[in-house]
């Protein structure tokens, strides 16, 4: 496990519980605080359903909700629950249509309508995405996730679950981690 990914936990976890004693208060969180009430709810989501998870884990889970639904702000996000973009695919399970990028090996994009997964609670969604994350498709990205490592993010990109240019998505997340150390 990476120290530095340790310490920046220690410093998340302070500003995740300050955000979710200041939600139970019900004291009103200003707009301008929204992304730390995302990353109060996201923390409390990851706490409750990955209990024996490392702060480093979490982190990287964190900055991964963070970034695909854009500190909550996504449509899939608002409207279903849906912090990691995760599509319908074949599964049976509620959907909404929603806009997305197709991008190819090159890096052109293009804008397309997708389905995703609509979720009852953060909880249901946090859990879905380990589901998912433990299937064979996304098992090496599921172990470095573990560990703490940030390999993780090129690790879903090898596996298919982002269709950017596998070093823009990694430069992104990093840049994304970094947002998520300062909240």
């Amino acid at each position: 496990m990476k120290p530095w990914l340790l310490a920046i936990g220690g410093g998340l976890l302070l500003l995740a519980r300050q955000a979710a004693a200041s939600s139970r208060s019900g004291a009103p969180i200003p707009p301008s605080d929204e992304k730390l009430r995302f990353v109060g709810d996201m923390w409390g989501a990851m706490s409750r359903v990955w209990p024996g998870s490392s702060s480093a884990s979490r982190i990287l889970l964190l900055t991964l909700a963070s970034y695909e639904s854009g500190y909550g702000g996504s449509t899939p996000y608002k409207a279903g629950r849906n912090a990691f973009n995760v599509i319908k695919g074949s599964a049976d399970v509620p959907s909404m249509e929603s806009g997305d990028h197709y991008c190819d090996p090159g890096g052109k994009c293009v804008a397309i309508k997708q389905r995703f997964r609509i979720y009852e609670t953060l909880d249901a969604s946090v859990r879905d995405l380990l589901a998912l994350l433990q299937g064979s498709r996304y098992v090496s990205a599921y172990t470095l996730l573990r560990v703490g490592d940030v390999g993780f993010a090129a690790a879903l990109g090898n596996a298919g679950y982002y269709t950017l240019p596998i070093s823009s998505y990694v430069s992104n997340f990093k840049d994304v981690l970094a947002g998520v150390q300062k909240r």
